[in-house]
């Protein structure tokens, strides 16, 4: 097994300087982080609060209107709702690919609740006329 000694004593050495910059540094910020305590103790101007936050109903109840009991039914029923509530208009065909979509809607509508379903899914206008209310 060989030894590098240049290599022990270089690393010896960049450890040592290492721990005495870190032990100067460290008594200086004391010193500063005293006399910076002293002088912010009494300015607190500034506030954590954004001022534009809008808030909107949360309901941790799953209030949901009734769908219906077909599929039809419940896809109706749910256009509807995004017409009205949400300003999207959306189509109801009998391909397969917009029926994966009205069942994902179906069971998203069925799993949260009314609220946060329209929200989720409603306009950006649609979205500013409901935290204004």
């Amino acid at each position: 097994m060989e030894v590098y000694i240049p290599y022990i004593i270089g690393s010896t050495m960049s450890a040592i300087i290492g721990n005495i910059t870190y032990n100067y540094m460290v008594s200086n910020k004391n010193l500063e982080d005293h006399e910076l305590v002293s002088d912010t103790n009494d300015t607190n101007d500034y506030s954590l609060i954004y001022n534009n936050l809008l808030e909107r109903k949360v309901n941790s109840n799953k209030e949901t209107k009734p769908l219906g009991a077909t599929l039809k039914n419940k896809m109706e029923r749910l256009q509807q709702i995004i017409e009205k509530e949400c300003g999207k208009k959306m189509h109801i065909n009998n391909t397969k690919k917009v029926r994966q979509k009205w069942l994902k809607l179906i069971d998203e509508y069925e799993n949260s609740s009314h609220d946060e379903f329209v929200f989720n899914h409603a306009n950006k206008h649609f979205k500013d006329l409901l935290l204004k209310m």
